[in-house]
């Protein structure tokens, strides 16, 4: 994985919060039809994270990287 271990943890503390606050919102995207990527990078712009991939991540990685981190973190079963 690209993305450093330090900006992997802050990413997952950040969606965790999101997550802990909305418990539920994975079973609403799947009855809506929306995507697990979808799912996860509206966690990530809930949590606020966007200026941080912005600011931090893209200096070193992209998207693909970002997804990755994203697939662990926010598991969609």
């Amino acid at each position: 994985m690209k993305i450093k271990k330090e900006h992997f943890d802050y990413i997952q503390t950040k969606c965790q919060e999101v997550l802990t606050k909305y418990p539920n919102m994975w079973d609403k995207y799947k009855a809506l039809g929306l995507t697990a990527r979808r799912f996860q990078w509206d966690v990530a712009r809930t949590a606020n994270l966007i200026p941080f991939f912005c600011d931090t991540i893209y200096k070193y990685a992209n998207d693909r990287h970002i997804d990755t981190v994203l697939n662990e973190v926010i598991p969609c079963e």
